[in-house]
């Protein structure tokens, strides 16, 4: 039999070089292991808004309004800030469908405010990749679940 001894470290007991190379190896640890967009989405549902599928890469996102645009625009300005972006969306179509007396006109509109909508939903979800991507990020989530590595930066 024999006994191998390895030294193991905290993050921040690791050397800058260490600590580089263990925030690379995971730079996809708060994104590859949960649905990190389901509270975003489950907030646009909230309001009236299905969002079907996205894709990050190709900037797509595809989705559906399922409550009445009046009822959609209502609801982000009672739940979100005036400096959000859906807020600045709904506002404008708000104005827009308001003004309208022509059905045809009103469809597209809402057409128009469903993409528009969609579009603030897609950048929401790059916002929050991009910031759980990010190094300081994963190193606060590598520090926050007290990983053991090796002075390499290797987790153990």
């Amino acid at each position: 039999m024999r006994t191998i001894e390895i030294k193991l470290y905290k993050f921040e007991e690791l050397s800058q070089e260490a600590k580089d190379k263990a925030i690379e190896d995971h730079c996809g640890i708060n994104v590859e292991y949960w649905c990190w967009w389901d509270h975003i989405q489950d907030e646009a549902k909230e309001l009236g808004l299905e969002v079907e599928k996205f894709h990050l890469d190709h900037r797509t996102i595809n989705g559906k309004l399922t409550e009445d645009p009046h009822e959609v625009i209502r609801r982000i300005k009672a739940n979100h800030g005036e400096s959000c972006e859906t807020y600045k969306t709904a506002l404008h179509f708000e104005t827009q469908l308001g003004l309208n007396q022509d059905i045809a006109d009103e469809d597209s509109i809402t057409q128009e405010f469903e993409s528009a909508l969609l579009e603030d939903y897609l950048s929401m979800l790059r916002s929050e990749y991009e910031y759980l991507t990010s190094f300081e990020t994963i190193e606060d989530t590598l520090r926050a679940n007290g990983y053991d590595f090796t002075v390499d930066g290797t987790l153990y």
